[in-house]
């Protein structure tokens, strides 16, 4: 299941009152995916790694009452008669790692997803449950959940989508040569071998780190920095630095604003990503009529395949389809892409 569905099948568990299980291979994004719905959402997010946990922090603390014995809750969990966070429309309680957690954790979270119970105390009605964990198959630390617990579970596998995850990365402002480099070798987003015991590998996760360190390196020349990429996400950093390399012999975006620099079709399919992802990575810089015109022929002359691919990424992008669908330069590039299907100005 991609993101996108996934991210869907939560929402509707959510609003079904039942609990997701999010199942994939380490550094996917189940965290990230969680953290997103509890901000669409507006809900207070509680993040709780049952890996680390022991019964006491599920069941509560034991208290004397009078002659009796009970069970504090930890503020960990909202419980009836609690206010809701300021701001907020509730929580949303993340128990994740839930297949890592020993048996005997795994037993006290089935009272928490099945009965809503923290010890001797029900939990707020506004709190959504959504669990995750590891893929068995993958030599992570992970514990067999028991039938009784699955059955009370939607069992939601993600796998990795590089078109869905290069339109985040756009839209989280990552660094324009790493998503070039997926379009172009879309197989490397996620080489994770669970057979094989490496210090790190390329995932989403660490593809991000990347583009945390790149940020903050004042250079294109990457060679010096191999040991580090390859350090973040594993041997293909070695091929991704050679690939950089293409950012410096192709023309900017003030150059291809300025129509003062022609686009070659011959160029093979890796400088036409490294160029493509370039514009839109700058696609802030794109404003007047003759922006989006120079743009618009730059690009066509790479074919009309490449012409459609940016025209659609940029509709998916509200800060630059509004500005762009105001020009006549977007209607004339349309005609000349399918001048049957094309729509008038």
């Amino acid at each position: 299941m991609n993101i996108e569905n996934l991210k869907e099948s939560v929402k509707l568990c959510i609003d079904s009152k039942l609990t997701a299980f999010i199942q994939g291979s380490p550094g996917l994004g189940k965290s990230a995916i969680v953290k997103e719905i509890a901000r669409e959402r507006n809900l207070k997010l509680i993040d709780v790694r049952l890996a680390q946990c022991d019964i006491t922090d599920l069941n509560g603390f034991p208290k004397r009452d009078g002659s009796k014995a009970t069970y504090l809750p930890f503020d960990t969990f909202p419980v009836e008669g609690d206010p809701l966070p300021e701001g907020k429309s509730g929580w949303l309680l993340f128990l994740d790692e839930l297949n890592s957690a020993v048996k005997s954790v795994q037993g006290a979270a089935y009272k928490l997803i099945l009965d809503r119970m923290v010890g001797n105390h029900s939990l707020h009605p506004d709190v959504a449950i959504v669990a995750a964990g590891n893929l068995i198959t993958d030599n992570a630390v992970v514990n067999r959940v028991s039938t009784a617990l699955r059955s009370r579970l939607i069992n939601l596998t993600l796998a990795p989508d590089t078109g869905l995850w290069i339109d985040w990365g756009i839209n989280n402002n990552l660094d324009d040569r790493i998503l070039a480099y997926i379009k172009y070798k879309p197989g490397n987003l996620f080489n994770f071998d669970p057979n094989k015991d490496e210090e790190t590998y390329a995932c989403p996760r660490t593809w991000e780190m990347l583009s945390k360190i790149l940020k903050t390196i004042n250079s294109n020349n990457l060679k010096t920095y191999s040991e580090l990429i390859t350090s973040i996400v594993g041997n293909v950093g070695l091929e991704f630095v050679e690939y950089s390399r293409l950012r410096d012999s192709l023309p900017n975006i003030h150059q291809i604003l300025q129509g003062s620099t022609k686009s070659d079709s011959s160029w093979d399919i890796g400088k036409k990503w490294m160029i493509i992802f370039h514009i839109i990575g700058h696609r802030n810089l794109i404003n007047s009529e003759d922006d989006f015109k120079n743009v618009f022929n730059y690009i066509n002359e790479f074919g009309s395949e490449f012409s459609s691919l940016f025209i659609k990424q940029c509709c998916r992008l509200p800060d630059i389809s509004v500005r762009m669908m105001k020009t006549s330069a977007y209607y004339e590039i349309l005609s000349k892409i399918n001048p049957a299907a094309a729509p008038s100005a």
